[in-house]
């Protein structure tokens, strides 16, 4: 399994470094987003579009359900123990990814860096 980590294509013009597409110049644009190869290819101006790129919100859930709290005979933690660890495992790759995080229930907006993953933990 891959990740891909950091800000995501909208499909959709916007803020980005990726290429989205060409239009036709129209008055009132600068002339600064003028792409001249391609306006040099024909006898219009073009504009050079971006494609909008934003980091992704993950809402991460974890069950603290009665039934999370068993532990058999032989093993050494509850459920609900390895559950959040795997839970801040995941958060963890996540944050090191760019994308946002918040726990659901927990009444708080995604957010990112060492404080969105110490709010999970």
């Amino acid at each position: 399994m891959t990740v891909a980590q950091g800000v995501h294509g909208r499909r959709r013009v916007g803020p980005g470094e990726s290429f989205w597409q060409f239009r036709r110049y129209e008055q009132g644009d600068a002339a600064t987003v003028i792409d001249w190869r391609q306006s040099a290819k024909s006898d219009r101006l073009f504009v050079r579009q971006q494609e909008w790129e934003a980091a992704q919100s993950v809402w991460l859930w974890r069950d603290n359900s009665p039934s999370m709290h068993f532990r058999s005979n032989f093993a050494p933690t509850q459920k609900v123990d390895r559950a959040t660890l795997l839970l801040v495992a995941l958060a963890a790759l996540l944050v090191r990814g760019g994308e946002r995080i918040a726990l659901l229930g927990e009444g708080r907006l995604p957010g990112s860096g060492r404080g969105a993953l110490t709010r999970v933990a």
